[in-house]
């Protein structure tokens, strides 16, 4: 019976958690960046599934939202529309997978302070953030890039190589750097500094008030 109520609790909780994603998702479609890329704050509700309710909810939680986005994204159901969700969809999967990984290997202490979690929380946050968005800088450069560019008609080519010496017609949309890596770079990394620290903010504070909520109850 005990069994029985933690998993009710924990499927109504995921469909919570999993519909603000989606309304969160479907007002991120109005944030874009630099023409095109969008701001996303679903990631502070995937975070939510994955930290406390449990790690195959979360996954289960990033499928239903990369089969559910097209469905009211500009580009649908097509392909590029598909790879364009998947990479958004891989982008929180990597910060989860970054600041899960971080709070294990270090952070595993149950009885510790608020101000020590606190600050192991910001540790953990801007960990997640830098290497997310190192990872990810590095995927747009050396594939997804070409192969949007690709799938869009835009370009001739799938590889980085050929792809950076068609990379003139397209500099507008790299703040106008004449050079591929560096203007790919560039842009990639603000863009994910900017994405996921917006979504921090929110979670250290979301974070932090559970640590004093939990204070005042344990």
């Amino acid at each position: 019976m005990y069994w029985n109520k933690r998993i009710s609790l924990k499927i109504s909780l995921t469909g919570l958690l999993l519909a603000l994603m989606i309304v969160f998702d479907v007002w991120s479609q109005l944030m874009p960046f630099n023409g095109f890329l969008k701001f996303n704050l679903s990631l502070i509700f995937t975070l939510t599934i994955f930290q406390f309710i449990g790690f195959k909810w979360g996954i289960f939680s990033l499928i239903t939202l990369f089969l559910f986005s097209p469905a009211y994204s500009s580009l649908g159901y097509d392909i590029a529309g598909l790879f364009g969700t998947f990479m958004q969809v891989l982008t929180q999967f990597v910060f989860v997978m970054s600041y899960l990984l971080l709070n294990k290997l270090f952070f595993r202490r149950k009885n510790q302070k608020i101000k020590s979690k606190n600050r192991a929380d910001l540790f953990k946050i801007i960990f997640a953030i830098l290497s997310t968005t190192l990872i990810m800088v590095a995927i747009n450069i050396f594939f997804a890039t070409p192969l949007f560019f690709k799938l869009f008609k835009l370009s001739k080519h799938y590889d980085f190589i050929h792809f950076s010496k068609e990379y003139g017609k397209f500099k507008a949309l790299f703040f106008f750097i004449p050079n591929y890596y560096l203007g790919t770079f560039v842009t990639y990394f603000l863009f994910n500094i900017a994405n996921l620290s917006i979504n921090s903010i929110v979670i250290y504070i979301s974070n932090y008030n559970i640590n004093r909520i939990a204070k005042n109850i344990f």
